[in-house]
């Protein structure tokens, strides 16, 4: 070995092509973490048009939920839903049959099950039994029937009776 190969004192100086590779592999990992960087906001700008697209295909699925009805819409609701209702005929039919010497007292009509319950006085049975009979005939009800009748015990003979009747859906 040569003295001058040999020398302790001194530092050795690294060979320039280490600098070289160095700065290369430097070089690399900045624009390896510059693609990484581009590539993940686009995955971002990705996945978020695809939740946009995925939320806007589940609204189109999804049925719409309308605001309540107000006050106003809910009665014109239920008036044009009375509009529909056979009144004018049903009440028609009752005022035909309802002739001398039977007597309507009092009448409730019950929309939501389309029945009429009738109060009335007849001078007897027969011809309570007769009225109920005739309601059941008019075009405009789909039935009568006699729910009750008793003795109105004034001594005059009268029979109070109630019936039931239930108009015909057009």
């Amino acid at each position: 070995m040569r003295q001058s190969d040999v020398d302790f004192l001194r530092r050795p100086t690294p060979p320039a092509m280490g600098w070289v590779l160095l700065a290369m592999g430097l070089l690399a990992l900045a624009g390896s973490l510059r693609f990484a960087q581009e590539w993940r906001q686009q995955r971002g700008q990705v996945a978020g048009q695809e939740s946009t697209l995925a939320a806007a295909r589940h609204a189109l699925r999804r049925p719409a939920t309308s605001a309540p009805p107000t006050l106003r819409q809910r009665r014109w609701q239920q008036a044009r839903d009375q509009q529909g209702r056979p009144w004018n005929a049903a009440l028609g039919a009752i005022e035909a049959a309802t002739l001398e010497p039977v007597y309507l007292l009092s009448m409730v009509v019950d929309p939501a099950t389309g029945s009429i319950r009738l109060e009335g006085e007849a001078p007897d049975f027969d011809q309570a039994l007769a009225y109920v009979q005739s309601l059941a005939t008019q075009p405009a009800l789909s039935s009568a029937t006699l729910e009750s009748h008793a003795d109105m015990g004034t001594g005059a003979g009268r029979i109070h009776f109630s019936a039931l009747a239930h108009w015909r859906q057009p």
